[in-house]
């Protein structure tokens, strides 16, 4: 499998990933359970609080990744295609 082939397949994956119910209502629960965590904890405790803004950064970083496979092996897709109808 040559690097076109590889992103063309990440690509598919990622996006079965982003569009599963279970990937959404659980990528879905664990942002909600930090805010709600963040939101009950008290002005004093910056601590946590920047640790649950770490979390929460770090979960938004996941769903760019897979978005960027996505974009990355859908161009690769168009690309391979154009190279050969010509």
């Amino acid at each position: 499998m040559d690097k076109f082939e590889l992103a063309a397949v990440r690509a598919e994956e990622a996006d079965r990933i982003l569009n599963s119910g279970v990937f959404t209502a659980a990528f879905d629960d664990v942002k909600a359970a930090l805010f709600k965590t963040w939101a009950e904890l008290p002005t004093s405790d910056t601590e946590n609080a920047r640790d649950l803004h770490r979390r929460l950064k770090c979960l938004d970083q996941v769903r760019r990744a897979l978005e960027e496979h996505i974009r990355t092996g859908r161009s690769e897709e168009r690309r391979v295609g154009k190279e050969c109808r010509s």
